[in-house]
């Protein structure tokens, strides 16, 4: 009787677990690359859509007139997220930010989640009797 076929079949055995064990790390890693990659994009969707908020919750506060120009404030989006956007009004004359009523305003939103943060800055036109406010630009700017 010969015994040593089992031998050979036992080499066979451990190559191809020793494979597929090396082709599922693989897989687990290119898993867990994709995984981050798709949450760095929900992160800076949730950022802008925080600065987004601040936009136009400056442009509500400039219609109703209830800002006080060249300050800023907090504006809490989703507590649970940490998403809060810093918001800044001020009216723009030819110079940059003014003290006094001039009919366009600079509103400068930072949407922040605590990990990334994007900046929005809109200009708009405002007609000082009838409190219509009509939005010129809305640009990213880099931080």
């Amino acid at each position: 009787m010969n015994r040593k076929h089992g031998v050979i079949s036992l080499g066979l055995l451990i190559v191809i677990a020793v494979v597929v064990t090396e082709i599922s790390m693989a897989g687990a890693l290119l898993t867990s690359f994709l995984t981050s990659a798709n949450l760095n994009e929900r992160i800076a969707a949730e950022t802008l859509a925080a600065a987004q908020s601040g936009v136009a919750d400056g442009l509500m506060r400039v219609m109703y007139g209830t800002f006080v120009p060249e300050t800023s404030y907090s504006l809490t989006v989703d507590a649970a997220h940490n998403l809060a956007a810093n918001v800044s009004i001020c009216y723009l004359g030819a110079g940059g930010c003014q003290s006094f009523v001039v009919p366009r305003v600079q509103i400068t939103s930072s949407g922040t989640n605590g990990i990334k943060s994007r900046k929005l800055v809109a200009v708009a036109s405002l007609d000082l009797v009838t409190r219509v406010v009509t939005v010129e630009s809305i640009t990213e700017e880099l931080l």
